[in-house]
């Protein structure tokens, strides 16, 4: 099995995070609030099930949503502002840095 890493980065202040992968919940995280020191609120690896695997991450309280092609980027950066996300894919072989 493959895996891929969420890195929820700016923004975040005290929300609930619900990340589905294929539909199945992967991660749900409350009260996520983004570090002012490293820019970083929470990472979460999450193991890829099967060939196909798009994620949908959902900020309920934001009423924020967007979708992710986790095989196409195996590290992603998540922010937000006001009720929209935004995400930043890696380069292959590279890692994002916090701090």
């Amino acid at each position: 099995m493959t895996s891929a890493r969420i890195d929820f980065t700016e923004g975040f202040d005290n929300d609930e995070i619900i990340v589905r992968v294929n539909g199945e919940i992967a991660f749900h995280g409350r009260n996520v609030t983004t570090s002012p020191l490293i820019g970083l609120a929470e990472s979460v690896e999450l193991t890829l099930p099967g060939e196909h695997a798009e994620a949908e991450i959902e900020l309920p309280g934001r009423g924020a949503a967007t979708r992710l092609d986790l095989r196409a980027s195996r590290q992603v950066a998540v922010s937000v502002s006001g009720s929209a996300l935004s995400h930043t894919v890696s380069a292959e072989g590279t890692e994002f840095g916090y701090g």
